[in-house]
């Protein structure tokens, strides 16, 4: 219905920090968010927190560690914990490690993009999504390449309001977790010789699972 809840009221972030971006680590079944302030005289700050998704209350973990002023404007983890950020001030995708929260520069993320945008992992296709928007290009969806930077433009966002031919600005996109958390396919991706045949194997892992019950689900096959 498109109707909104409240779950509760996060606490103030850090200084003049605003909280910008929240991504979920598929790993540990935990939700983060980052804040982050900039200024013209390079005494901004950022910060990296988890956050009770039942309450809506963060726990600091503590700075993110950059020699460099950065505006956290998206953050997105892989399915192997491995968290990613979209740093707006400098146009950049930087690694942030979870523990120690060292952000480390990747490369530059092009092109640049005017507001923040969404960032997040599609655990089918095993690729990191990103949205931009600028006044010459409008709103655009593309794949990232998390060893380079480099985009590629899977296509330009439409507008929901006519009047506005520039395109819509999407600043937060989520993919829908793998449809059997509990189950795996291994390998999940093979390549089948012809006339040939491979074995897959399926793992099944209850560990993330609270409820109790009979839990049931189909395998696909897809490929070219």
């Amino acid at each position: 219905s498109g109707a909104v809840t409240v779950i509760g009221v996060l606490p103030p972030a850090p200084g003049w920090e605003q909280y910008s971006a929240m991504g979920y680590d598929p790993t540990t079944a935990q939700m983060y968010v980052a804040s982050s302030y900039v200024d013209f005289f390079s005494t901004g700050s950022k910060s990296l927190h988890t956050i009770d998704v039942t309450t809506g209350q963060t726990t600091l973990l503590g700075p993110i560690l950059s020699p460099m002023e950065l505006e956290i404007g998206a953050i997105a983890f892989d399915d192997q914990g491995n968290l990613y950020a979209l740093d707006t001030n400098n146009q950049q995708l930087v690694a942030i490690d979870k523990t120690t929260r060292v952000a480390t520069t990747i490369g530059m993320v092009e092109p640049f993009t005017q507001i923040n945008s969404g960032m997040d992992w599609d655990p089918v296709t095993k690729q990191m999504y990103i949205t931009t928007w600028d006044a010459t290009n409008g709103g655009q969806l593309h794949t990232l390449d998390l060893a380079t930077g480099a985009t590629t433009l899977v296509e330009t966002l439409g507008s929901a309001v006519p009047a506005r031919p520039e395109g819509a600005a999407f600043t937060w996109i989520a993919f829908a977790s793998a449809p059997l958390p509990w189950a795996t396919a291994v390998p999940d991706q093979v390549t089948i010789p012809a006339n040939g045949s491979v074995d897959v194997d399926i793992a099944l892992d209850t560990r993330g699972l609270s409820a109790p019950g009979d839990y049931t689900g189909g395998v696909a096959f897809s490929g070219s």
